[in-house]
């Protein structure tokens, strides 16, 4: 009973992805931000990774529609970083985990945005599509 709550956790950990502020997420492989393709293998974790600066906004980053495909990735979740003293301009950093589950290829399309609608939508937005093969 134990060991199969303990898969049910990590399956759901796996679909739903958590946030952690702390910093103390596994980040596994990263890759920068402009990485257009990432090459992985299965059950290995890896993670995008930005600097931020001080905007309004420039830490909303997350996965949206459309999710990748389940069957070969998992979003684990976001870890953001904040700066202990920072310096003007240092907004931290943020990892976007995910683990990938089995061989196939899928599409990653992370967003960024103040507020997601109106005016602010345009004026503080970011949209990024990572290829991800599993192989």
């Amino acid at each position: 009973m134990r060991r199969s709550l303990g898969l049910f956790a990590t399956a759901a950990l796996l679909l739903t992805g958590c946030q952690v502020e702390s910093g103390g997420m596994n980040h596994g492989q990263v890759f920068a931000f402009g990485t257009s393709t990432i090459d992985v293998k299965p059950g290995q974790t890896f993670s995008l990774h930005q600097k931020l600066a001080v905007v309004p906004g420039s830490d909303d980053w997350q996965v949206v529609d459309p999710r990748p495909d389940p069957a070969v990735l998992g979003v684990v979740g976001t870890d953001r970083i904040k700066p202990a003293g920072g310096q003007v301009g240092d907004g931290g950093e943020v990892y976007l985990v995910f683990k990938a589950a089995a061989k196939g290829t899928t599409e990653v399309v992370l967003e960024n945005c103040l507020s997601c609608t109106g005016a602010l939508k345009q004026t503080y937005h970011s949209h990024n599509t990572y290829r991800v093969v599993v192989g």
